[in-house]
């Protein structure tokens, strides 16, 4: 198997493994040696071609859940985020991000300790100058 190839399976599985193991190896759209034919170089170099992301919010891992969950989101640019968690009355039981973010993909864990089994909904927000272009709600359960 060749050095690129054994790159492009790594990255796959890093991307693969860095969100809770929701595929994102469709980012990488391009990989290429950089080795000049002739030469006796063992160093390759990987080149990424990231495709414009849209914003995201995704299924929860696990989910079920027992104490500790992951969600993940992508951010297509700077903007304000908000990610809140809803009991099944509409109360707010935490708020894990309300900050300005730069574009990219992010992970928040979200701890359950002091909880009892649940279904939970979590709204993740965006806005830029001060206009909402995205709001998503999704579901999750915790199992005690």
């Amino acid at each position: 198997m060749s050095k690129t190839l054994l790159i492009v399976y790594a990255l796959t599985f890093l991307m693969v493994v860095s969100c809770g193991g929701i595929g994102r190896q469709s980012v990488l759209t391009e990989t290429h040696s950089t080795i000049p034919p002739g030469h006796d170089s063992t160093t390759t170099s990987v080149k990424k071609i990231f495709s414009e992301i849209e914003p995201n919010l995704y299924q929860n891992v696990p989910n079920p859940f027992n104490s500790i969950t992951y969600i993940c989101y992508d951010v297509p640019r700077p903007s304000h985020v908000s990610l809140q968690i809803y009991n099944v009355l509409g109360k707010k039981v935490a708020t894990l991000v309300d900050t300005l973010q730069v574009p990219g993909t992010y992970e928040v864990a979200w701890e359950t300790n002091s909880m009892v089994s649940a279904i939970f909904f979590y709204q993740i927000t965006m806005a830029q100058d001060d206009s909402t272009y995205f709001n998503q709600t999704l579901k999750m359960t915790l199992l005690r």
